[in-house]
């Protein structure tokens, strides 16, 4: 049995919005298990396929007021 490590990437992004091309970077060309992302700054209608468009990984949002998303997690989906 081969070993598999897993990758995790921290990313505090202070506003995501403005850095999706170094989010896709870190998506598509990094080969991250996991990767964390603090102070997005997204709100609630920002649409998850405009943080993923090649729909790789798992995400999930940590809100903690109303409307303010602080950390998001992508969890990469594992190919059968």
């Amino acid at each position: 049995m081969i070993p598999h490590f897993l990758y995790v990437a921290l990313f505090n992004a202070r506003s995501v919005c403005n850095k999706l091309p170094e989010l896709y970077r870190l998506l598509y060309h990094e080969s991250q298990d996991v990767i964390l992302i603090t102070e997005t700054w997204l709100n609630i209608n920002f649409p998850d396929n405009l943080l993923d468009p090649e729909s790789r990984y798992h995400i999930f949002a940590v809100i903690v007021t109303t409307s303010v998303v602080v950390v998001c997690v992508f969890f990469y989906l594992i190919a059968n």
